[in-house]
């Protein structure tokens, strides 16, 4: 589970961006390879974080306390020729996901320079654009 601090961060570029976050995890190689995130309900707020509109369309993604994407492997697929194929092809579906996270977390650091592109969208949560949290 994410530090509070990383969680908020995560969440905050999620609401900004949620066009770019939903085409990520809607895209078929992340649906083909990982079934979904893990929205048990053990896992999730039972209403969306303080600050943000309860109507918010990330709403369920902003509920989230973690970000838990799996790729069951059969034990058949253990002793297979194809497992570092597989594997393989189970990362790459996975890089942009992993990418979004690690983007959310580092923006301040000044290591990450691209934001994302989608100008149009209005973040629910009353921040200045890109506020330092």
């Amino acid at each position: 589970m994410p530090e509070v601090i990383e969680l908020k961060k995560l969440r905050q570029e999620i609401d900004y961006c949620f066009p770019e976050f939903k085409k990520i995890v809607g895209s078929s190689s992340f649906q083909k390879q990982y079934p979904g995130l893990e929205m048990n309900e053990n896992q999730m707020l039972v209403n969306v974080p303080k600050g943000y509109d309860k109507d918010n369309p990330a709403s369920s993604f902003l509920k989230l306390k973690s970000f838990v994407a799996t790729h069951p492997i059969p034990d058949n697929l253990l002793q297979n020729k194809n497992l570092v194929s597989q594997v393989n092809i189970a990362f790459k579906a996975l890089m942009p996901f992993v990418k979004f996270i690690n983007r959310s977390i580092e923006w301040n650091k000044g290591s990450i320079k691209k934001m994302c592109s989608y100008k149009d969208h209005r973040p629910s949560l009353r921040l200045k654009p890109r506020e330092k949290i």
